[in-house]
């Protein structure tokens, strides 16, 4: 083989290689993310303004429907996990967020209580600021902020 052999087989070979690109997964946004979290906070919302009430298990505590998993889960704890996650962040970040709507609404629904349209009112008007804040989150951050919930919500669990 000669030189000028060598070095069209060297060209080939580069253009093989540049041609071969390892197709990886594009990350979904984390604004659609944030839609998918929130959705169905909102699809609870909904059913209170419309119905006035919310689906429950056979014990009687309420539940919803989380629409990736198509499964039923139970909606105090969803909600409490949801205000933990929102006020890690906001220690993480030296922000100011006032999840006390939320946290009134999670408790209203775990002792049965009378949800009030303010009730509703409230919580809808945290939704922007979550919304921001949960499209904004890297992916990273958001993975461990939900690690973070998920230990502190077992070292409750624990007596």
């Amino acid at each position: 083989m000669n030189r000028e052999q060598r070095r069209q087989a060297e060209r080939m070979q580069a253009r093989h290689r540049a041609t071969r690109r390892v197709q990886r997964l594009l990350p979904i946004p984390m604004i659609v993310k944030a839609a998918t979290v929130l959705g169905p906070l909102e699809e609870i919302l909904d059913q209170l303004e419309m119905h006035g009430t919310v689906h429950v298990d056979e014990r009687g505590r309420p539940i919803f429907l989380a629409p990736l998993e198509n499964e039923w889960f139970a909606m105090v704890p969803a909600l409490q996990g949801m205000v933990d996650l929102f006020e890690m962040w906001a220690i993480r970040h030296n922000r100011a967020i006032d999840m006390s709507a939320l946290t009134q609404l999670a408790n209203k629904l775990h002792y049965s209580m009378p949800i009030t349209e303010s009730d509703i009112s409230s919580v809808r008007a945290l939704l922007p600021g979550m919304r921001r804040v949960a499209g904004l989150l890297p992916h990273d951050e958001a993975r461990d902020l939900v690690l973070q919930t998920q230990i502190k919500e077992c070292l409750e669990a624990t007596p």
